[in-house]
């Protein structure tokens, strides 16, 4: 690998550790019955539904907040797995994925709630369409060991 590339590839795995962490962080903290099962995501949804949310959006959290114990689930799942998978890089442009749908949602979701917010999520966005084009989890990560047609060493 040439030394340019190599860099490439370190700045980029520096950034996927990073963002994998982030989101196992993200996930951690809402596993408690408080936020599962206890109201605590149904009060996010309802602040957004009131103050934050895109107006074409908050249809679809009105439907998101009748199902919400599911979707806490998913969301605190959803993001333990999008961190663990860039954290190793193991399935990196799957996690990556994930990263960008959540983060979208969440986009949309805390819309007026100001740049902060706004900016964290469109970060998130464009690191995972990075991270997918980068192929990000074919160094030091899980994912060039199983995938013979992602070696960076070519």
């Amino acid at each position: 690998m040439d030394t340019k590339k190599h860099g490439a590839c370190c700045g980029l795995t520096l950034i996927r550790f990073w963002t994998g962490i982030w989101f196992l962080w993200a996930g951690y903290t809402k596993l408690n019955a408080a936020y599962l099962t206890g109201g605590g995501f149904e009060s996010y949804l309802q602040k957004f539904i009131e103050a934050g949310a895109l107006p074409f959006y908050k249809t679809c959290l009105v439907s998101v907040l009748a199902h919400a114990k599911i979707f806490a689930y998913l969301t605190t799942f959803g993001e333990l797995a999008a961190g663990a998978g860039l954290l190793v890089g193991f399935l990196t442009p799957i996690a990556s994925l994930g990263v960008i749908i959540m983060c979208a949602n969440y986009l949309f979701a805390t819309w007026n709630f100001g740049p902060a917010s706004m900016g964290l999520n469109m970060t998130m966005i464009v690191l995972g369409i990075a991270f997918i084009v980068g192929k990000a989890g074919t160094c030091l990560g899980l994912d060039a060991k199983f995938c013979r047609s992602c070696k960076t060493s070519e």
